[in-house]
């Protein structure tokens, strides 16, 4: 009975490739672990977040969301194209260079933890002692996170999604387990992030030791090179990843950027299950040469944003419901919630950037990650303290339209061989 239900199934993804043109077998098999990761990531962020709004005020929350922030930022000085380098260069069978990597963030992640000492010490100097130790927690944490982070790319790489999906799911389960049962006992900032990175440290150590088992000695001539590129194109992309919290807090305070950080919540989550659709589409894009890719990647993305039509929409209609139950002390976060939903249907169009990295386009990946997050700065800078958090919003939209244009472009004027 198993076996018959198997193969109709297996008949049933070989039949929907006909519409999606793509291995619907392959992202079964490879979605399946990366969904079920999503499901455990969901489920426990979804304890963790209802833990923040009963036991922690906003202020603090809006307080620990902004020290993330500020430590995102300093973060980039650990070269954080150098995760992409290495999923690519594993994904070429070229698995030495992810040693070469673990290097380099060893090396960048230590000068990133002396800026952010050297950022404690002036929040310290304003009086602001306990943003200002919560800075140094963070920083002495970031050379550990950094350098860990590279077990990520390579069972990425390696397409090992069933080995990373049980491991990151066992992390996503110890993680907000952790910061629950501390919440229960103290709702200091200080002992709350000493804790936060104790245990992302051990758990990220444990995935480490696993991925770093039985590489090749194949190193990519272009890894090292590709690595420093996509840092530097990508610092002000990172940064204003970062920045919507930091100048919302400036702006509107503590409390503002908790309601913001809430109302976002679920589209974060939502875009994780969606990004599996990177992990599993990355390999894939690498393999394939641009003539075909030119012929197949705009009807795949047009298809996926047509389905997400259906989920966005059902998620505006059920959002009033799912904060009364789960977040009924941020019911002020729902309007701005509903209408940020509405961004998750720019997400597919995020696939042209992969096929950019996949093919190392450094000239095409500098005008993307430079020139439009440049704008969307400016856009925030400008709107939010004229709107408030409507003007984040505003602002990411009109970025991500922006942003759209500009792939298509790129995409539609590519060449056969790739541009350096």
């Amino acid at each position: 009975m198993i076996d018959y239900a198997k193969i109709k199934f297996l008949g049933l993804l070989h039949w929907s490739e006909r519409w999606t043109q793509t291995d619907m077998v392959y992202l079964a098999k490879g979605g399946f672990w990366l969904t079920f990761n999503k499901i455990i990531g969901t489920s426990t962020s979804l304890a963790l977040a209802m833990a923040y709004a009963r036991l922690l005020p906003q202020e603090t929350y809006g307080l620990y969301k902004y020290i993330l922030s500020i430590m995102g930022i300093i973060s980039i000085i650990a070269l954080p194209g150098v995760n992409s380098a290495i999923q690519r260069s594993v994904a070429l069978g070229l698995e030495g260079s992810a040693k070469e990597g673990l290097k380099t963030k060893i090396r960048w992640g230590s000068l990133a933890a002396f800026v952010g000492i050297l950022t404690a010490l002036y929040y310290y100097s304003q009086g602001n002692r306990t943003l200002a130790f919560g800075v140094i927690i963070a920083s002495i944490a970031v050379p550990f996170i950094e350098s860990l982070s590279v077990a990520y790319p390579i069972m990425q790489g390696r397409m090992k999604f069933k080995e990373l999906s049980i491991l990151s799911s066992l992390r996503q389960i110890v993680i907000p387990f952790s910061l629950i049962i501390t919440l229960f006992f103290t709702k200091n900032l200080l002992i709350f992030l000493g804790i936060y990175y104790a245990v992302t440290i051990l758990s990220d150590a444990f995935i480490f030791i696993f991925s770093f088992r039985k590489l090749n000695s194949e190193r990519d001539p272009e890894s090292h090179s590709l690595s420093l590129h996509l840092s530097v194109m990508n610092i002000i992309g990172l940064a204003s990843g970062y920045l919507d919290k930091i100048l919302t807090w400036h702006f509107l305070g503590a409390g503002a950027l908790a309601v913001y950080s809430f109302a976002i919540i679920p589209i974060d989550q939502a875009e994780a299950y969606l990004k599996s659709s990177y992990t599993l589409a990355f390999p894939k894009i690498a393999a394939q040469e641009t003539k075909v890719l030119k012929k197949t990647l705009i009807p795949k993305i047009i298809k996926f944003s047509i389905i997400l039509i259906i989920p966005v929409v059902l998620y505006i209609l059920i959002a009033p419901f799912l904060y009364k139950v789960f977040f009924p002390q941020y019911i002020e976060s729902i309007k701005y919630s509903q209408v940020f939903a509405l961004t998750l249907l720019f997400f597919p169009q995020r696939m042209i950037s992969q096929l950019l990295l996949a093919q190392a386009r450094k000239k095409d990946l500098y005008i993307q990650n430079t020139a439009m997050p440049a704008i969307k700065i400016i856009l925030m800078v400008l709107l939010i303290p004229l709107f408030g958090i409507w003007g984040m919003i505003w602002a990411n939209f009109v970025y991500l339209t922006l942003a759209g244009a500009l792939l298509y472009y790129l995409f539609k004027n590519l060449k056969d061989d790739p541009i350096q």
